[in-house]
């Protein structure tokens, strides 16, 4: 074969590469798409992602599946997430902590967020509330003199260290002046059943998570740390009414995907992401779930992801935060 030839040959070859890549861009989705959850099935997030991967699925014509991969507090999924082809075809269930917390204590998370990702949108977001056991302080003004009474003795667990109930919990901490300790536990499970059982003064946690025992008075809620009352507990004040300023955390999640998405692919996914979000029955889902709804877009993701890097930067460098 002569050299003209084989450049020929190359050429058609290469055009036709290029053809069937354009043509999958255009009619993407080609195949189901992979929704990874870097968590356990069952719990509040991954109903989440379920929500919208059933919305999802009407909206792109394709199938959804959700594939959970817990451990890490959500690095093992995220890891797997930027290593897969960027082609649309899989995406990741964004959350506070592997995002934007874990990255600023860790020097060996295996991936970089702005280097191997692409933002898509917010989804909603959960406010934390700080709850006591039933026989403890009957309102925040009770629980902030009692721990000023008494420093160093009550305590407060959390999840594990870095969790966003542990973060909000030293934020408040700060800016309170309280003494209290932190007790973590493997995971919010143990953390509240500790609390439950009468071992532990107090905990933040996520309000979805626990407003069937704030329902059933198993335990009480003395204040929210969110700018505004939420609808779910109309009756518990925020910590800015109480006189604590700026102790504001919400849980976030959102959806992102490998980093150099073909454009048109990109922009499928955060028209449809943005569409599915918007709909009445994601906006009536989140209500059901406590859920504050958030903006949408990946400005609005890239925004937040900013200024939660700042803001969780200065609590971990005044609490002195350190992972074992």
């Amino acid at each position: 074969m002569s050299i003209r030839i084989f450049r020929v040959l190359l050429g058609v070859f290469l055009a036709a590469l290029v053809s069937v890549s354009v043509a999958q861009d255009h009619h993407y989705p080609v195949r189901p798409i992979t929704l990874i959850v870097p968590f356990a099935p069952g719990g509040s997030s991954d109903l989440l992602a379920r929500k919208y991967a059933n919305l999802l699925e009407k909206k792109l014509g394709t199938t959804v599946v959700v594939e959970n991969r817990g451990g890490g507090s959500g690095v093992i999924g995220a890891q797997a997430a930027a290593r897969a082809t960027a082609d649309g075809h899989t995406l990741l269930l964004a959350h506070t902590t592997g995002i934007a917390v874990l990255p600023l204590l860790r020097q060996d998370i295996p991936y970089d967020v702005d280097r191997d990702f692409s933002l898509i949108t917010l989804l909603g977001a959960t406010p934390q509330v700080l709850v006591v056991p039933p026989n403890g302080p009957q309102d925040l003004d009770s629980f902030v003199s009692s721990a000023k009474s008494q420093p160093g003795k009550l305590n407060y667990s959390s999840g594990g260290v870095a969790t966003p109930p542990h973060l909000v919990a030293e934020l408040f901490k700060l800016r309170s002046g309280l003494d209290i300790v932190h007790v973590p536990f493997n995971g919010s499970t143990a953390s509240i059943a500790s609390l439950l059982g009468g071992h532990m003064d107090a905990a933040f946690q996520n309000i979805d998570s626990l407003l069937p025992q704030i329902q059933a008075g198993t335990l009480r809620a003395l204040a929210i740390a969110s700018a505004r009352r939420s609808e779910a507990l109309p009756d518990v004040p925020t910590l800015e009414e109480k006189g604590i300023q700026g102790v504001e955390n919400q849980t976030w999640f959102g959806i992102a995907a490998p980093a150099g998405l073909p454009s048109s692919v990109y922009d499928t996914l955060v028209k449809a992401s943005t569409e599915v979000v918007e709909a009445d029955e994601f906006q009536a889902y989140l209500r059901s779930q406590a859920v504050n709804a958030t903006p949408v877009g990946p400005e609005a993701f890239k925004s937040l992801l900013d200024d939660e890097r700042v803001r969780w930067r200065q609590v971990i460098e005044a609490a002195d935060i350190r992972l074992s």
